[in-house]
């Protein structure tokens, strides 16, 4: 804990995923979504018909490619979830 001014700071590395609306537990779907100008995040990958990802020679040999997801990927969020990033 780190002390500031004589306030306590609890400060930690977890994550706790809460919606705006609804109950706690209330489960969402997503999917990437394209910006104003029409384009994908750099992560999402445009995918062949086999459901393949289409990935350049530089980013078949990328050791962050890993965290490329495909533009039909599907994402379930659900609420209350924690993530500890201490725990990774």
């Amino acid at each position: 804990m780190a002390t500031n001014n004589n306030v306590e700071l609890n400060l930690s590395n977890k994550i706790i995923l809460r919606s705006a609306r609804g109950k706690v537990g209330n489960k969402v779907i997503i999917q990437p979504c394209k910006d104003k100008f029409g384009r994908f995040p750099d992560c999402v990958k445009q995918v062949d018909s086999n459901n393949n990802m289409i990935l350049s020679e530089k980013e078949l040999n990328d050791p962050n490619r890993i965290y490329f997801i495909r533009e039909t990927d599907t994402f379930e969020v659900v609420d209350g979830t924690t993530y500890d990033l201490d725990n990774v």
